[in-house]
């Protein structure tokens, strides 16, 4: 797998981001197009991220889309997630910004209505169930998964140094948003509230989408979200899988939304 050697610098101001998406969105779509993403052993704690993004680009049927797995993703990425995208000499980082640029090119037609209903998703999807799922990888009761997902790509004592460096941090948000403090059925109970709740609008709604028959950025993290929990088999997931598996509208939901993304080439690098 190729890893580049060089690293974009980090925290552009607000106007040099927005000039930037700007200018992109008004030139053609470059046949160079490429996402970024992690090796595969990493993708423990970037898949959501990741699958969300190919979801999106692969929605709206971008002209032409390489993808390229490499060790320092997240460290190419503007803040610090990834995945990154390259147009010609411009780069683009994380879910956010990449959608920003897909609707200013007029990829992701919504009205206003729409648009608000979609970030309130989003934020359900980046809020809730993203933060449940680093909670499970975490926890007391969780493996080495991500302990191994750096070791196994970082030479000692880089990759342990770089894990303290994420569990600390990634910690520190989940007491932010109070989900740290739950005990393991309390936050199994959440998801489970949660995703109750999502399939049961999505079978009332009868349609492909949460919104009808428009696909919006919510269902691409959605989609990255639950393809996550369902094809990464992590070990720490296993208790939440297995409460999808029961909602058979929301299997069927990614499974409708995957014949378009093929989100295993993300997790198979």
């Amino acid at each position: 797998m190729a890893e580049t050697s060089e690293h974009i610098h980090p925290i552009l101001d607000i106007n040099t981001k927005n000039v930037n998406i700007e200018i992109a969105a008004r030139e053609p779509w470059p046949t160079n197009a490429c996402l970024y993403v992690p090796l595969k052993e990493q993708m423990v704690i970037w898949a959501p991220n990741c699958l969300a993004t190919l979801c999106l680009l692969r929605k709206v049927r971008v002209p032409s889309l390489h993808i390229e797995h490499v060790r320092n993703a997240a460290e190419m990425s503007n803040y610090g997630i990834p995945p990154v995208l390259t147009l010609n000499n411009r780069v683009f980082s994380e879910f956010d910004e990449i959608a920003n640029l897909i609707e200013l090119k007029g990829l992701l037609p919504l009205d206003n209505g729409e648009n608000s209903m979609a970030d309130s998703y989003s934020i359900l999807c980046t809020e809730t169930l993203g933060t449940l799922m680093k909670y499970f990888l975490l926890c007391e009761k969780a493996g080495t998964t991500v302990y191994q997902s750096f070791i196994s790509v970082y030479p000692w004592p880089l990759g342990l140094i770089l894990y303290l460096i994420y569990r600390k941090h990634t910690i520190k948000i989940l007491k932010v948003k109070e989900i740290w403090s739950l005990t393991y059925e309390q936050a199994v109970m959440k998801f489970e509230t949660t995703v109750k709740a999502l399939s049961d609008k999505i079978q009332q709604n009868n349609s492909t989408y949460l919104f009808g028959d428009n696909f919006t950025k919510a269902d691409a993290h959605l989609y990255g979200h639950l393809y996550s929990i369902l094809h990464t088999k992590i070990t720490e997931h296993e208790d939440i899988r297995n409460i999808l598996l029961t909602l058979k509208p929301l299997v069927d939901y990614v499974n409708n939304i995957e014949r378009d993304v093929h989100g295993l080439s993300l997790l198979v690098s």
